[in-house]
C-alpha cells in the first residue's frame, strides 16, 4: 500500500482484506490486556448488528481517557472517512447500526514525550486545513482543528476557529458531542486570551446543554476565579464530587486526575480570596497531594503569601511551581519576590534566564534595568533603558527610567549632591515621572507578565525626588537626618546600591562613634544583599572595633 496521507486510505485497505464477522482495530501503539480479552469474547458472540465503543486510556505525555468506537460489524457499506480523525460512525449512521457503550478498557502508549506530540499535532494540522479548503461544510474536523491549536496554545487561531464553527453549524448538528466540546474549547480559549466576558456565554451555554459534564462545569469555575467572582466559583466546585471524576468518561479525552487537582487548587483559589485562609491553604495542599508535578497550586500559595508579605514561603512556592512547568511566568514573578527580600542580584539572574526564553517580555526588560540600576550598575542600566526605547517604541516609561539612572549615577559620584546642575534633570524627573502602578504582588490568578509591573515602587521614588527638591531649594549641603531619610526611602523600594550612597554620606555627618557604629551596620547589611561578602565583612569588623573601642558593650 502506498501511503499517500490520508489514515482513511490506509485502514479501508486494511478492511479489503478482512474476512471475519467483526472488525476491531489497533493501532501499533495500542495495547489490550489479557483481563479484557474475555470481554471482547463476549461482545464477538453477540449478532453483528452494532458497534461498540471501548475507553481508550492514554500513557506517557498525556493521561487522558475517553470513549473511542473500536470494535465494529464487518459489513458492505462500513467504511472510514476523512484523511485525518478517521472514523466510521458516519457510515454506521447511514446504516443505521447503533452504538454502544462498554466498559472495555484499551491502552494508548504513543504519547512518549512532548514534544512528540507536539509534531503529530502539527502534522495534523496541515493535514486538516488541506482537507477544510476541499470540504470547508466538515464540522467534525473543523472541532478537530480548533482542538488541536487550542492543545498547542494557538489561541488566538483556535478561537477564531471555534467561532466560525459555532455561528455556521446547522441546527440538526447541535446535538452532537462536538457542538458540546466546541462550547466549551471557544470558552476556555477565550479565557486564555484573556477575553474573560466573551467567555462567560459559551461556557454557560455548555453546564445548560450537559449539567452533569465535569469538564464544562469546571471550566466555568475556572472564568468565575479569573474575574475574582470568587463565590460562584466555589459553590461550582463544592458540587462536583470526586466520585464523578473517578467513573465519568465521554468522547472528548480528559484527565480526570487533572480535573480533580484544578478542583481543589481553583477551589483553594477562592477561599483564600474570600477570607477564608486556612481552607483554602487546607485545599491547594490537597491538590499538590493529587497532582505533585502541577504548578498551579503552587502559584496560588505563592500569590497568597506574596498577600501577607511572607517573601521567603512566596518565592519557594514561586520557585517550586517554575520547577514542574516550563513556563516564564513563575521565574518572572520570583524575581519580583527576589526584589521584595532586597535580593538583587537573584533577581537579576533570575530575569535574565526569562529573557533568553522571552526576549520580547518588556516588562522583564525594564525590572532589569531597575535591578541593574538598585545594584549600581548604572552604565549597564543606561545600555538597557535606551535598547528598550530602540526595539519597543511603546514602552514609555523607558525614558524615564533611563534619565534615573542618569540622575543615581550623578549622585553617587563624587563631589556635592543635589547641587544646582542637577535641579534642571530633577524637575525633568518629576515632571514626567509615570503613575504609580500595581507593584506586580498581587493576587491575580490569571495575571501574566504582560499585566504585571514592578516590584519598585514610582511612588516610592517621587517621594525620593521631591525630598531631593526640598533639599536643592534650601541651597544648603544636606545634614545627616536628610541622608538616613533618604536612605530609607531608598531601602523601602529596595535600590539598595543608592541607600549605601546616602548612608555613606550620613557616616560622614555622624555627631559619634554609636551614631557611626549603627550606620556602618547597615552599610554592611547592603552589601551582604549585593552578594558582596568580603566588602561587608570588612565594613562590620571595622564597626565592632570602633564600638569596642569607644564602649565594650555596642562589640
Amino acid at each position: 500500500f502506498a501511503w499517500r496521507d490520508d489514515f482513511s486510505a490506509a485502514r479501508n485497505e486494511s478492511l479489503r482484506h478482512a474476512t471475519g464477522r467483526w472488525i476491531l482495530w489497533l493501532d501499533a501503539d495500542d495495547r489490550i490486556y489479557p483481563d479484557q480479552h474475555g470481554k471482547i469474547r463476549k461482545l464477538a458472540r453477540q449478532p453483528a448488528n452494532r458497534a461498540f465503543q471501548f475507553i481508550l486510556q492514554n500513557r506517557g505525555v498525556e493521561n487522558a481517557r475517553c470513549l473511542q468506537l473500536r470494535m465494529f460489524p464487518n459489513v458492505p457499506g462500513v467504511r472510514f472517512e476523512r484523511p485525518v480523525h478517521e472514523q466510521v460512525v458516519t457510515s454506521l449512521q447511514r446504516l443505521n447500526i447503533p452504538l454502544q457503550n462498554t466498559d472495555i478498557v484499551l491502552e494508548h502508549t504513543g504519547y512518549h514525550s512532548e514534544e512528540i506530540v507536539r509534531r503529530k499535532k502539527e502534522r495534523y494540522i496541515r493535514m486538516m486545513r488541506s482537507w477544510l479548503e476541499k470540504n470547508p461544510g466538515d464540522f467534525a474536523i473543523q472541532y478537530q482543528l480548533g482542538l488541536a491549536l487550542h492543545t498547542l496554545k494557538r489561541n488566538k487561531e483556535a478561537a477564531e476557529v471555534f467561532q466560525r464553527l459555532l455561528e455556521t453549524i446547522p441546527a440538526e448538528q447541535q446535538h452532537d458531542p462536538a457542538y458540546l466540546h466546541s462550547l466549551i474549547l471557544y470558552g476556555r480559549t477565550l479565557l486564555n486570551l484573556g477575553r474573560l466576558d466573551e467567555a462567560l456565554a459559551p461556557l454557560q451555554k455548555a453546564v445548560q446543554m450537559q449539567p452533569g459534564f465535569s469538564f464544562a462545569r469546571m471550566s466555568l469555575a475556572e472564568l468565575f476565579v479569573a474575574r475574582a467572582e470568587y463565590g460562584k466559583a466555589e459553590e461550582i466546585l463544592k458540587n462536583i464530587s470526586d466520585e464523578r471524576f473517578a467513573k465519568e468518561v465521554s468522547s472528548f479525552p480528559l484527565d480526570y486526575s487533572v480535573l480533580r487537582y484544578g478542583k481543589y487548587a481553583l477551589l483553594g483559589k477562592s477561599l483564600i480570596e474570600q477570607g477564608r485562609e486556612e481552607e483554602g491553604l487546607r485545599a491547594l495542599k490537597q491538590a499538590v497531594e493529587i497532582r505533585p508535578d502541577r504548578p498551579e497550586a503552587h502559584k496560588f500559595a505563592a500569590e497568597y503569601w506574596e498577600m501577607k508579605g511572607n517573601w521567603q514561603s512566596a518565592a519557594e512556592s514561586w520557585q517550586r511551581a517554575a520547577e514542574r512547568k516550563r513556563d516564564v511566568y513563575p521565574r518572572f514573578r520570583l524575581a519580583g519576590v527576589f526584589v521584595k527580600m532586597n535580593r538583587l542580584p537573584a533577581a537579576e539572574r533570575e530575569l535574565r534566564n526569562v529573557l533568553q526564553e522571552r526576549p520580547d517580555l518588556v516588562p522583564a526588560w525594564l525590572n532589569l534595568g531597575r535591578t541593574l540600576r538598585a545594584e549600581g550598575k548604572f552604565e549597564d542600566a543606561g545600555k538597557l533603558f535606551q535598547m528598550v526605547q530602540e526595539r519597543f517604541p511603546h514602552a514609555k516609561e523607558a525614558w524615564f527610567e533611563f534619565h534615573l539612572s542618569e540622575w543615581d549615577a550623578r549622585q553617587a559620584g563624587p563631589g556635592l549632591h543635589g547641587q544646582a546642575a542637577d535641579s534642571a534633570l530633577l524637575g525633568n524627573l518629576l515632571l514626567e515621572i509615570p503613575d504609580p502602578v500595581p507593584s506586580g504582588t498581587g493576587t491575580g490568578s490569571m495575571a501574566r507578565p504582560e499585566d504585571t509591573q514592578t516590584p519598585f515602587s514610582y511612588a516610592l521614588v517621587k517621594k525620593e525626588l521631591l525630598l531631593w527638591q526640598s533639599s536643592v531649594q534650601t541651597g544648603r549641603e544636606p545634614g545627616k537626618e536628610f541622608w538616613l531619610s533618604l536612605a530609607q526611602i531608598q531601602l523601602d523600594n529596595h535600590r539598595i546600591f543608592q541607600a549605601i550612597v546616602s548612608l555613606e554620606n550620613a557616616a560622614q555627618k555622624a555627631q559619634n562613634v554609636r551614631e557611626l557604629v549603627e550606620i556602618l551596620t547597615r552599610i554592611a547589611q547592603c552589601y551582604e544583599w549585593l552578594e558582596l561578602p568580603a566588602v561587608a565583612a570588612k565594613i562590620a569588623e571595622q564597626a565592632r572595633k570602633m564600638a569596642a573601642q569607644v564602649q565594650p558593650q555596642l562589640a
